[in-house]
């Protein structure tokens, strides 16, 4: 039971038992992924269950709530996706190349032949042109041109991948990265707390001070 204000279990109590996301303000906050709004809500709940809320009515606290969560979670939703990510700490090199090449080649080929045949019953006569007198001639010509062009591309691709460095001393980079994002952000709700505790002793008025919380605490009534 509160002693200044009330607890977060009596103030989901008083307002909505059914629904304590509802009853705190936790349930319209941005985050990464709806799935995950039930999970980190528990936590919260469970970490400050047991406090009392840092306001006078369970409204303002509420509200109060309701801001600070829009206020931080977009940041620390940056952080819930890069959580995510899977890091190998062994591999610190990642290096890919990529080629490419075309090579064109061209080839001209001319030729061309001449040839006479010839018969004759009279082979002393001399032939002399198309006016040469034989018994039969045949004259042939042919030419032959050809041309080629070929073109031939290439790709080459290579990878290299590996680390750099003292393995032990990798792993503990990779540790030290790792972050506590739930209580990061259970961290930043604090301030929306009383954040004292009962000792059980009796609250008396001497010269308007009172004594609470840890001990004998002066605070003015």
């Amino acid at each position: 039971m509160g002693t200044f204000t009330v607890t977060v279990q009596e103030a989901i109590d008083l307002s909505a038992p059914d629904s304590p996301a509802k009853a705190l303000g936790l349930d319209a906050y941005p985050i990464f992924d709806e799935g995950y709004r039930q999970s980190l809500n528990n936590k919260i709940i469970a970490h400050y269950n047991e406090q009392e809320i840092g306001h006078e009515t369970i409204s303002m606290f509420r509200y109060a709530m309701a801001r600070k969560m829009n206020e931080i979670m977009p940041l620390f939703n940056q952080h819930y996706k890069a959580s995510q990510y899977e890091v190998d700490p062994f591999k610190t090199i990642d290096i890919k190349s990529v080629g490419m090449g075309t090579e064109n080649s061209s080839t001209v080929s001319n030729s061309k032949a001449d040839g006479r045949v010839v018969g004759s019953n009279t082979p002393q006569v001399r032939l002399a042109g198309n006016g040469d007198y034989a018994t039969s001639a045949q004259d042939s010509v042919s030419a032959t041109n050809a041309d080629g062009t070929a073109e031939q591309s290439t790709n080459n691709e290579s990878s290299t991948t590996g680390y750099q460095g003292n393995p032990a001393e990798l792993v503990l980079s990779m540790r030290q990265a790792f972050v506590n994002v739930d209580m990061m952000v259970i961290d930043s709700l604090q301030e929306l707390f009383m954040m004292v505790w009962d000792n059980g002793q009796e609250y008396t008025r001497s010269n308007g001070y009172d004594n609470f919380a840890y001990g004998l605490y002066p605070f003015y009534w």
